[in-house]
């Protein structure tokens, strides 16, 4: 399903994309009688296991009333393919904050604070989220301040009902699952999310996650081992190693006794006037206003409030620090660029050593504003097979997959990004695999 600005989908018409994931797309629209601003999320393929996951997601979000939690406000249609109507959130997700900005540890506290509140509610309901992670996490200018809201419940879990997981199915995203996630997700109870919290929080505090891993196998490796927690503040070391902990009984027993461990925490520090709302609000970029113009065909002007931010996230950039300046070789950038032009695939080739990743991600920064879909950076140094690139991918892209169909799924979430730039580096060592991976890639790609 081909999606594109000015579509029409039930009441509402789409204006520009705000981001993708495994199985669907998020696009700003508005509601062309009353013309409030919306997000609507859309399935990229429908197939019946995917509308009946997204429906589920829309019911048990629908029934949540919090304010740390992003609501589902209505159902729309688009051939035949159902879609999610959510209110439009004027700022960026954590994951993109984090990228750009190092909270302070009062203001880590109070975003992770409000987070716990939220998941807290949904575990009343008997609800597991099952993919918290930052990107899952909205920043809204609301009330005065900045509110994280939790969204995204495409993986959740109703407690006492398998649903739609098969047993010994593998869901989440590596960074974040819990390791008896990795191994069954349909058996797992809250005390998955309070690992995932754990994580979020470590990323918080230190702006590293606590494990490192490229693939699965990685992944459950990784936990065996003690979570790298050298640069959290000490006195809230002990509450990330018990969040952390590999086996889910020796974790804190429920989201209750996390918000207890919590009590003394900052809770109001994020002031829209504050530096972590400025840091916000430079990571919005400025897109063309909606407008309440019921059937314009260009997107009409939105009034802003005192609290918003500005209109749609800039392109993501997931880029390595760069750790030299660079200078030089602008005919080199000026002839990778001219390339990219007229192609989507261009290769670096040259001995190691001379500059090609430098040059590569020296080009991604310049020209980040050209890739809607954001730029991307994967180290493949450590990957010796298909699956491996398609978990390091997968990462990279922040996208959650699903063991049973992971490559399939992988092609869809990258052609539903449009225009991206990815830059895959060691790729040398895996050429065999270039037919089902880039290749699978660029088939389905729209240009």
């Amino acid at each position: 399903m081909r999606l594109s600005a000015n579509t029409p989908i039930s009441g509402y018409i789409l204006h520009y994309r705000l981001g993708a994931g495994g199985m669907a797309e998020v696009w700003a629209a508005t509601h062309r009688v009353l013309g409030i601003p919306v997000a609507i999320k859309l399935l990229f393929r429908g197939t019946p296991a995917m509308q009946e996951r997204l429906l589920r997601e829309g019911r048990v979000q629908a029934a949540m009333d919090h304010p740390n939690i992003l609501p589902v406000r209505d159902i729309v249609d688009h051939n035949g393919t159902p879609g999610l109507v959510l209110p439009f959130i004027a700022g960026p997700t954590l994951s993109a904050l984090l990228s750009a900005y190092r909270p302070s540890i009062a203001e880590a506290l109070a975003l992770f604070h409000d987070i716990v509140e939220g998941i807290h509610h949904a575990h009343q309901r008997g609800l597991i989220h099952r993919d918290l992670k930052p990107s899952n996490v909205l920043l809204e200018p609301r009330h005065g301040r900045i509110t994280p809201r939790v969204a995204d419940f495409g993986l959740v879990k109703e407690v006492d009902d398998v649903g739609l997981t098969h047993l010994g199915e593998m869901m989440g995203t590596l960074h974040y699952a819990a390791p008896e996630q990795l191994r069954d997700a349909a058996s797992v109870d809250h005390r998955a999310d309070l690992f995932s919290l754990g994580v979020i929080l470590v990323e918080l505090l230190t702006g590293q996650r606590p494990f490192a891993a490229l693939s699965l196998a990685g992944a459950l490796e990784a936990h065996k081992a003690a979570p790298d927690l050298h640069a959290v503040p000490e006195a809230w070391k002990p509450l990330c190693a018990q969040l952390l902990q590999t086996a889910p009984e020796d974790r804190l027993p429920d989201s209750a006794a996390l918000l207890g461990a919590l009590e003394d925490a900052p809770r109001d520090r994020l002031p829209l006037r504050g530096p972590l709302a400025q840091a916000a609000q430079a990571l919005v970029a400025a897109r063309t206003p909606l407008s309440a113009t019921a059937d314009s065909r260009t997107p009409p002007a939105r009034s802003r409030s005192r609290d918003s931010l500005a209109s749609a996230p800039a392109p993501v950039a997931r880029l390595p620090a760069a750790r030299d300046s660079f200078v030089g070789r602008q005919e080199a950038l000026d002839t990778l660029g001219s390339l990219l032009q007229t192609r989507r695939l261009v290769n670096l080739l040259g001995t190691g050593g001379v500059g090609k990743t430098g040059m590569a991600l020296q080009f991604a920064r310049l020209h980040r504003q050209e890739y809607p879909g954001g730029v991307f950076f994967c180290n493949l140094a450590d990957v010796r097979t298909l699956d491996g690139i398609v978990f390091a991918v997968s990462h990279v892209l922040d996208v959650p997959l699903t063991k049973a169909d992971n490559r399939r799924q992988l092609v869809y979430a990258i052609a539903a990004r449009g225009r991206c730039l990815l830059l895959l580096d060691n790729f040398e060592q895996l050429v065999a695999y270039a037919e089902d991976t880039v290749g699978a890639w660029l088939e389905q790609a729209p240009d």
